[in-house]
């Protein structure tokens, strides 16, 4: 029998928690909420299988809105907010939405309404002006203090009946091509896979999962909010994640008895780095079950390393935004668990095949291809890019792996160009043709860089005549993601090519190798060079004042991205209190010069 999404969420007490955040919400509220989407959607005559624009940057928000379009039999399309006005537009031309809930600036930032034109929008949010088609389509809608009354203020309606077939939810993502695509998934896919997930990672109504992963991603979204509301559980996101905040998310751990905790490599990496030694208990609390590592490579030193000082048992979770999720699962059962492997494939059906097609034998690397019940739909408004990967039933995933004698996936790395950074897919050619909208570019080469706490950055080597690299990056700026933006533009006279004219890649890689730290004339020149190129700055516009509160590009990544520049450049090791005790470029001066000093 085919379990809905709300079965168990249902029999749940009204005023048990769903939601544990700045904003809670409980099963009761969630249920209410579900009812006022289905007949705000009716009030505006939108019909089931009508897909809605999301982007909010509010998570709890987010999610109470996301399931409830999903009950109502819409389709929301989850996007990030932090998206640019050409993102945007792009995605929605993919998509075409006819309706939008976004966040008050981007009724403006991004043209809803106008450059990206839907029939119904909703503002959330803090007051922005709007003009035009975009002022008519608000109405007399107002800011309130709650930023749901809008909603509340529509009648409750009975969500209908949902065909298994019919799309659940958009989600966008870079994947094999130069602009991002929306993977769409239906019912019975998403069903089918967070069945998977609560069988292998063994959650229940008494679960507590820790989750702090964006929600315009399937890891954030699918393994968070759809997750918890499936199995009945608590979703808990005590805090936003930042550097600053880890130990207060670890010690939540304990204080909130969480089972489960759902991170990727890049976050593992920075609680090794920069969490107290006094929270080292934390998941021996006697609830705690297991971590769940996903959306990247889990090397096998991180692997070890956090499961020594933890004592606790990491999962590697292998999939794509086209599996919903996962597939191949390492642990925590000892039938699929291999430190250092993708496991075994769990819910699906797998090959590995040649360049020829043919299956390849236990230690020979080839493609991996999927086959299963949790497969995507297609991409919407692509048919030719769906009909690539999607061949005769099987998911073309595009890395490579082996098999071991025991069965067990190893990851080789990726047939495409695709680069990961600290979980985020980024398409080098999507950046190398921003770069090349730039007047002055003749050519570029986009490449990913190794990164011990990202895994990789972007990296560029550019032909350009009459703009420098800080020109480049603002030029960036306008049309990429920050994630996207690369944190190094390397101007080269022309790019090694081979005989037939195509660029050869490794003699690009050559060049964009990282300079080396004697290249710089001083220690404060070469500071202030790093700091440019990690929050991806003009040189000019740093100072010894140059702080969080005034540089672009400074968050917490950014901050620990900086300290471990610096660490490399200098040869020095920052324990994680001078980490944090850095609130300017002055500090980090002084911090490497203590270091540096002859003793």
């Amino acid at each position: 029998m085919t379990i809905s999404l709300v079965d168990r969420a249902a029999s749940q007490a009204a005023k048990k928690p769903f939601l544990v955040a700045d904003r809670d919400w409980s099963y009761g509220e969630v249920a209410a909420l579900c009812e006022h989407v289905a007949g705000w959607a009716h009030e505006r005559h939108l019909a089931s299988g009508d897909i809605v624009l999301v982007a909010l940057s509010d998570p709890a928000v987010t999610a109470a809105i996301v399931l409830g379009l999903i009950r109502a039999g819409l389709v929301p399309a989850v996007a990030d907010p932090g998206n640019t006005a050409a993102e945007a537009a792009f995605m929605a031309q993919q998509v075409s939405p006819r309706a939008a809930i976004v966040d008050r600036a981007l009724v403006d930032r991004w043209g809803v309404g106008t450059l990206i034109p839907v029939d119904v929008l909703a503002a959330v949010g803090g007051s922005a002006s709007a003009s035009g088609l975009a002022s008519r389509l608000l109405g007399a809608l107002r800011p309130s203090g709650d930023p749901l009354d809008w909603l509340r203020a529509a009648p409750r309606r009975t969500p209908p009946a949902i065909p298994p077939e019919s799309l659940a939810y958009i989600v966008f993502t870079s994947g094999t091509t130069l602009k991002p695509k929306g993977v769409a998934v239906s019912h019975r896919a998403l069903l089918a896979h967070l069945a998977t997930l609560e069988k292998q990672f063994g959650y229940d109504e008494k679960s507590r999962i820790l989750n702090l992963l964006p929600l315009n991603h399937v890891d954030g979204l699918i393994q968070g909010p759809l997750l918890a509301y499936f199995c009945g559980c608590t979703l808990h996101r005590p805090v936003s994640f930042s550097a600053t905040a880890i130990d207060d998310m670890l010690s939540a751990v304990y204080a909130s008895r969480i089972s489960h905790f759902v991170a990727v490599p890049t976050i593992l990496s920075m609680i090794l780095r920069l969490a107290s030694r006094e929270l080292d208990g934390v998941f021996r609390g006697g609830d705690f079950r297991c971590v769940v590592s996903a959306a990247a490579h889990l090397e096998e030193r991180l692997w070890t390393a956090f499961e020594q000082r933890y004592g606790v048992i990491v999962a590697n979770l292998y999939g794509l935004t086209e599996t919903v999720t996962g597939g191949l699962f390492s642990g925590p059962d000892d039938a699929t668990r291999r430190i250092g492997t993708l496991g075994r494939p769990v819910g699906c059906t797998i090959r590995i095949v040649d360049a020829g097609g043919r299956d390849a034998p236990p230690g020979e690397t080839g493609e991996l291809l999927m086959q299963g019940p949790a497969l995507m739909s297609g991409y919407v408004g692509a048919p030719e890019a769906t009909a690539e990967v999607l061949r005769d039933g099987w998911l073309h995933t595009g890395d490579l792996v082996f098999a071991d004698q025991d069965g067990f996936i190893h990851y080789s790395g990726r047939r495409k160009s695709l680069i990961i950074s600290g979980g985020l897919n980024i398409q080098p050619e999507e950046v190398a043709e921003v770069l090349k909208l730039h007047p002055a570019v003749c050519e570029a080469a986009v490449l990913g860089e190794p990164h011990p706490e990202l895994g990789e950055i972007v990296v560029a080597a550019v032909v350009a005549s009459g703009a420098n690299a800080d020109d480049l990056i603002a030029h960036c700026r306008v049309y990429l993601t920050a994630y996207k933006i690369p944190r190094r533009i390397l101007l080269v006279p022309s790019l090694p090519k081979g005989p037939s004219g195509k660029v050869i890649l490794e003699d690009v890689r050559r060049l964009l190798a990282p300079p080396r730290s004697a290249d710089a004339e001083s220690a404060s020149g070469r500071l202030f060079e790093i700091a440019a190129a990690t929050f991806m700055v003009p040189l000019t516009s740093l100072s010894a004042d140059s702080t969080p509160d005034n540089t672009p590009g400074w968050d917490s990544l950014g901050h620990l991205l900086l300290a471990s520049a610096l660490e490399k450049a200098f040869s020095v090791t920052f324990d994680p209190v001078e980490i944090v005790s850095i609130n300017s470029l002055a500090d980090a001066g002084r911090l490497i010069a203590e270091k540096t000093a002859s003793p």
